[in-house]
C-alpha cells in the first residue's frame, strides 16, 4: 500500500513538472496576443496550477496517512512483528523507492555535467558557464529541466517521502537502518548479503524464568532500544537462527517446506544492522 501511495504522489509531481516545462516553452515563444486573450490565458493557467497543487496535497496526505498507520503498528511494540515490518520496508520501500530514484538522478546529473564539459572543450564558452542548477548558469534552463525530468520527478518524490518518514515514524531500529541504507558509505545491497532464516519466536523467557511475549522495552526517555548503536536481532540469535538460504538448493526434494512455513526470512535488515553497529 505504501508503494501505491508513493507512485500516486510521483505521478502528481511529474504532472506539475510537465506543466511547468510546457508553460515555460509557451512563454519562450514570445507570441504577441491581445490583452483579453492574455487575461484568459492567465486565468486558465491559475486554475490548472491550483488543480495540480491540490492533487499533490491530496496524494501527499494519503502517503502521510499510510506512514502514520505504520507508526501505530510499530508503537504496539511486538518485536517479532516489528522485525519483519522493517525487513519488508527495506526491500519494498526504502531501497526501490527512496534510494534508487536518488541514485538514478545522480547518474543523470553526472552525465549531463560530463556532456557539458565535453561541449565546452570543443566550443569554449564564457567563464560564467556552469551547471543548470547553478545561479550563474547562462544556458537554456528549460532544456536542462526537460532533460532531467524523467528522473527528477521520482527524486523529488523520494526526498519528500524521506522527510515524511523521518518526521512521522519513531521506531529507533527502523530509523537507524533507514539512515544506514540511505547515507552510510558502505550500505549493502540485496545481491551481496546472505539470507538469514530463523524460527518465528513470539515468546521468550524473562529474567525471572517466566514465559513472556517478546516486546520492545522502552527506556525512561521512551526509546524502544536505549543503546544508540543497537537495533533488533533480525534472526541472528543462536537460539532461533536456523540456517542460511545457501543450504537449500533449488528443486530440492527435502521436507523443508513444512519446516519453513513458520520461518522468518531476513536479507537486508541483518546486513544493515551489522554495518550500523560496527564499532
Amino acid at each position: 500500500k505504501l508503494s501505491e501511495r508513493w507512485t500516486s504522489l510521483d505521478e502528481a509531481i511529474r504532472d506539475m513538472d510537465a506543466h511547468d516545462i510546457a508553460s515555460a516553452e509557451i512563454e519562450a515563444t514570445g507570441m504577441i496576443v491581445s490583452a483579453r486573450t492574455e487575461k484568459v490565458a492567465k486565468v486558465k493557467e491559475k486554475v490548472k496550477r491550483e488543480k495540480l497543487v491540490n492533487t499533490f496535497k491530496d496524494k501527499a496526505a494519503d502517503l502521510q496517512d499510510e506512514l502514520l498507520l505504520l507508526e501505530d503498528v510499530f508503537t504496539v511494540g511486538l518485536t517479532v512483528l516489528n522485525e519483519q515490518m522493517i525487513e519488508m520496508m527495506m526491500a519494498t520501500f526504502v531501497y526501490p523507492l527512496l534510494l534508487q530514484p536518488l541514485v538514478l538522478f545522480s547518474q543523470r546529473y553526472a552525465s549531463m555535467v560530463l556532456n557539458m564539459e565535453e561541449h565546452t572543450a570543443l566550443n569554449p564558452l564564457p567563464s560564467t558557464f556552469s551547471h543548470p542548477f547553478n545561479p550563474e548558469y547562462t544556458g537554456n534552463y528549460n532544456e536542462a529541466q526537460a532533460s532531467l525530468a524523467p528522473v527528477s520527478g521520482p527524486a523529488k518524490t523520494s526526498l519528500f517521502t524521506m522527510a515524511a518518514a523521518f518526521q512521522l515514524l519513531s521506531n529507533p531500529p527502523l530509523l537507524r537502518l533507514m539512515f544506514t541504507a540511505l547515507l552510510h558509505p558502505i550500505s549493502p545491497d540485496s545481491t551481496t548479503v546472505p539470507t538469514v532464516r530463523s524460527t518465528l519466536q513470539v515468546a521468550s523467557v524473562d529474567v525471572y524464568g517466566r514465559g513472556t511475549i517478546r516486546i520492545d522495552n522502552p527506556s525512561i526517555e521512551g526509546d524502544a532500544v536505549p543503546d544508540s548503536r543497537t537495533t533488533y536481532p533480525f534472526g541472528t540469535n543462536e537460539i532461533n537462527r536456523r540456517s542460511s538460504s545457501s543450504r537449500y538448493s533449488v528443486g530440492s526434494s527435502n521436507s523443508s517446506d513444512d519446516e519453513d512455513s513458520d520461518a522468518c526470512v531476513f536479507v537486508l535488515a541483518p546486513a544493515l544492522a551489522e554495518v550500523f553497529e560496527f564499532r
